[in-house]
Order: C-alpha cells, then sequence, then structure tokens
C-alpha cells in the first residue's frame, strides 16, 4: 500500500529515519573514541551524586509506602535500592581512568546503563505496587516520586542516550498507563503532563548530545591545524616534535627532505597559485608513495 502512495511511503521512511536517528544517533568515526572516553568521564562523575541521593532518598520509601503494603514494597525494595546505590557509590568514588582507556570506558558505559536500568526497575516496580494498594488520595504522590527519580537520572545518564532512555522508559511508562487507565481527571492530567515533561526532556538528551559531538569534532578541527600544514594537509614540523615517539611505535618512522628543483621560477612565472598547486601535488604523490612503502 505505501509503494502505491508516493507521499505516503516518504513520509512513513522519513519519520523512521528520524526515529532511527534518534535512538541510534550516528557518531562519526573520527571522534567515536574521544566521545565514549567524554561520555564515560562524564557519566562517572554525575553517576556518583546520582548514587549519593539516591541512597539518602530510600528511607522515605518504608514511609511512602502504602497502609498495609507487604514487607517487600515496606522494606525490601527499598532496602535493596540501598544497597545498589552504596555499591555504586563505592565503587566510582575510586579513580577507575576512564578517560585514558578506551576499553574501560565502553565497558562502564554498558555497566552503567544495566546497573541504571535494574534501579529503575526497582523502582517502578515499588511505585507501581504502592499505587495499586493506596486509598485514591493518596496515589498521586507516586508519580511525582517516580518522575523526579526519572529525570534526575536521564539527566545523569545523557551523555550515554541509551541508558537515559531506558532509564525514562522503565519508570515513567508503567506509572503512564497506569493514570491515562484510571478513569480520573487527574490522573489524566498528571499523565499529560509527565509525558510532555518527559518528552521535553529526550529533546534536551538529544541537544546535549548534538553538543557534545560538535564541540569534539570542532577540537579534533584544532587539533588537525595545529599539527598540520594547512596547505598540503601534511604532518608539519610540531606533529613530529611532540609525537615522535608515538608514531614510532605505530609504525618505523622516517624522515624525507625533499628539495623541488626551480620551485622558485614556478612561482615568478606562474604565479604563486600555480606553485601551491605544485606543492600538493607534490605532497599528494609523497603520500601516496608512503602509503605503498607501508
Amino acid at each position: 500500500m505505501l509503494q502505491t502512495c508516493p507521499v505516503l511511503h516518504k513520509t512513513v521512511t522519513g519519520a523512521l529515519q528520524k526515529i532511527r536517528a534518534f535512538f541510534a544517533p550516528d557518531i562519526p568515526d573520527e571522534i567515536r573514541g574521544e566521545f565514549m572516553l567524554a561520555s564515560a568521564t562524564q557519566m562517572q562523575k554525575h553517576a556518583r551524586l546520582l548514587f549519593l541521593a539516591l541512597l539518602l532518598t530510600t528511607p522515605t520509601a518504608a514511609l511512602a509506602a502504602a497502609p498495609g503494603a507487604s514487607a517487600w514494597v515496606r522494606f525490601g525494595a527499598p532496602i535493596a535500592m540501598a544497597a545498589f546505590c552504596l555499591a555504586g557509590f563505592l565503587n566510582l568514588s575510586r579513580d577507575l581512568r576512564l578517560g585514558t582507556s578506551l576499553r574501560r570506558a565502553t565497558r562502564f558505559v554498558r555497566e552503567a546503563t544495566i546497573g541504571s536500568s535494574a534501579i529503575a526497575v526497582m523502582c517502578s516496580a515499588w511505585c507501581v505496587y504502592s499505587w495499586l494498594g493506596s486509598p485514591p488520595g493518596e496515589r498521586i504522590y507516586y508519580p511525582m516520586i517516580i518522575a523526579l527519580g526519572a529525570f534526575s537520572t536521564a539527566y545523569c545518564m545523557s551523555a550515554a542516550r541509551t541508558a537515559a532512555l531506558a532509564n525514562l522508559t522503565i519508570n515513567l511508562v508503567p506509572m503512564l498507563v497506569l493514570l491515562f487507565t484510571s478513569g480520573e481527571r487527574l490522573d489524566l492530567a498528571v499523565g499529560v503532563s509527565l509525558a510532555v515533561a518527559a518528552t521535553f526532556q529526550l529533546h534536551m538528551i538529544d541537544s546535549h548530545q548534538a553538543r557534545v559531538v560538535e564541540l569534539l569534532r570542532l577540537q579534533k578541527d584544532a587539533r588537525d591545524l595545529a599539527l598540520s600544514d594547512p596547505l598540503t594537509g601534511l604532518l608539519n614540523r610540531r606533529a613530529l616534535i611532540d609525537n615522535a615517539l608515538e608514531l614510532g611505535r605505530q609504525a618505523p618512522l622516517r624522515l624525507l627532505l625533499v628539495d623541488i628543483d626551480h620551485f622558485k621560477a614556478i612561482n615568478d612565472a606562474h604565479g604563486h597559485d600555480k606553485g601551491d598547486e605544485v606543492l600538493c601535488e607534490v605532497a599528494e604523490r609523497l603520500a601516496i608513495r608512503a602509503e605503498l612503502m607501508g
């Protein structure tokens, strides 16, 4: 059917591409490693404070539990979450050296996503059970509790979009379902407000990541300009001095001195623009030759 309606097919395809780009943004290959290092470092700093804040608020969960709630809802879930938060806080208080190892940074982001999602499951289950067991006049407090936790966690995890989205989904979707299906006018109003706030949070996460990517790209461009000749693109003297040891570890280091015969005559006879073209041609041939030599 979509094939018979080009406009509808184009609209649906464009929408799917936008959704895919949002959930799986394309990070340029040249800055992918730096993006992961920056994300892991930022997540460690923010998540440590988040774990501490959650740890301090877990005792109030026993007070906020619904009257007649089971022991698991009143004490089990808060104790389990407190233990999880304490372990996370102590672990993140160590120097994990995430800014120097891509392997450690990647593993940390993956573990942080799984760990934060596990906490979100516990919090969401606690709120749902408490909502179902509370009198109608007290139920409205639980969406407020879960929303504050969800938005705080999503902000701390905004450097890793998957983690932020997972936390928002796990925390808010069950409560939104309860709010929209309760049949109460105020519950519906709160549900709409939470949905709008979550959409705004997603937009902020997307904007934050776009700014980080742009900043990393600008930093890379600045480094490239500082270490390369702006005309030919070849590494300059500063690059050789600053990176000689590192370049020597990656491959045999060679220093080539090139003299272009009669280059001044080319400039004098044809102008400096033609001389620049000659320099670019020589640089390109040298780069090809160096690549063939390995």
